[in-house]
């Protein structure tokens, strides 16, 4: 429920921006916080191991106090990192995705305090408080509202809207570390080391599944790719809830020590949500998406390309849902081959002319593989 609640709000504000901004900017709005978002994932090995020294404590050996901020201050300075790598993928995207360089240097900004909100989840992942994890995320979701609205009442520029998202997460960090943080926290996470993999992996997964909105961008004019992106991006969402999912089962593998392959039913029910999406999508879906956003984002397809975008969305939240379950359970020759599968991928549809169909169909076997690829490695 909580995560409906939150797929609503932000449903509703990106149909604001979208009614606002219009076609072109609201198109590089996309664009620009999706790919942070896959920045943002390198604090996924801040988390997961936060979350995997908290589950292997029990709640009667906490009985430290202190309140030193190692974590936070070790997270910030990793997330100021991150933001320098940003900063050189920057002209990349401005070229490749057509996009305005202020709003793109402005979501810089980002990344620190995803870091130090990545401490906050692990521990609530550790010790098994979803619900509030979920209640926290929904707090934050709901204090966007009223910034969005004064933002656009003095017609503020988009990179004022990119750094209205790093606000509410501020918040709800400083509220989780002052009255919230577990007892034992400074002694249990003294001797942390965050490893690289598990956000690489992560990095991967997400800048996989966003591929399709950059390659949309580079390859249509703007006034035809905005429906589409839009398009791509609502799918981006399914997986993101299927990701979520597969977070939850963590905890359960990091206590039990052990994988079994045929858990994969777990992570094709997590692609629900999806499945559901396409349900709705296929009486309504252009007469929907016009009502809601506007008759300029409206999509004319055709059952090929439906079928396609399912084909390859499905896989990727299977994959998503899994990689999230295993994450500290990879290693580096996975990324390796992630790697290897991502830029493939990335080399064939730039060296030929693609029908939106057919690269929809190679990007889903990319997923397939890939999920079969981390079945194998996790055996």
């Amino acid at each position: 429920m909580i995560d409906m609640s939150m797929f609503a709000i932000n449903g509703s504000i990106a149909a604001y921006l979208a009614r606002q901004f219009g076609v072109e900017t609201f198109s590089q709005y996309i664009i620009i916080t999706s790919f942070v978002s896959v920045f943002t994932l390198f604090t996924r090995g801040i988390q997961t191991s936060i979350a995997e020294v908290h589950s292997n404590v029990s709640m009667a050996s906490r009985h430290h106090t202190g309140r030193e901020f190692k974590s936070e201050i070790q997270a910030l300075i990793f997330g100021l990192r991150i933001s320098a790598l940003w900063l050189l993928f920057t002209p990349l995207l401005v070229s490749y995705g057509k996009v305005s360089i202020i709003p793109t240097l402005s979501a810089s900004a980002i990344p620190p305090i995803a870091s130090v909100f990545a401490v906050v989840v692990g521990r609530l992942q550790g010790i098994g408080q979803f619900f509030h994890w979920r209640a926290a995320l929904l707090f934050s979701t709901v204090l966007q509202v009223p910034l969005v609205f004064v933002a656009d009442a003095f017609n503020s520029p988009l990179s004022l809207f990119i750094l209205i998202l790093v606000i509410p997460i501020s918040i709800v960090i400083v509220l989780e570390v002052r009255f919230f943080r577990p007892p034992g926290t400074q002694f249990i996470e003294h001797q942390l080391k965050v490893p690289l993999t598990p956000g690489l992996i992560s990095v991967l997964a997400m800048s996989a599944t966003q591929l399709p909105i950059i390659y949309i961008r580079h390859e249509i004019p703007n006034d035809r790719s905005a429906p589409i992106i839009v398009f791509i991006y609502i799918l981006g969402l399914f997986i993101g809830i299927s990701s979520t999912l597969g977070s939850f089962l963590l905890p359960k593998f990091v206590k039990e020590g052990g994988l079994i392959s045929k858990s994969i039913n777990r992570h094709v029910m997590n692609s629900m949500p999806l499945i559901l999406f396409f349900l709705v999508y296929f009486p309504t879906g252009n007469r929907l998406i016009g009502s809601v956003i506007g008759s300029s984002f409206e999509l004319h397809f055709t059952l090929p390309f439906v079928f396609a975008g399912f084909f390859s969305s499905f896989f990727w939240c299977v994959y998503s849902s899994l990689i999230h379950e295993r994450l500290n359970k990879f290693r580096l020759n996975f990324v390796f081959g992630i790697v290897c599968l991502v830029v493939t991928e990335f080399l064939i549809i730039n060296s030929f002319s693609l029908r939106i169909e057919l690269f929809f169909i190679i990007h889903g076997v990319v997923a397939l593989i890939s999920v079969i690829f981390a079945l194998f490695v996790t055996k």
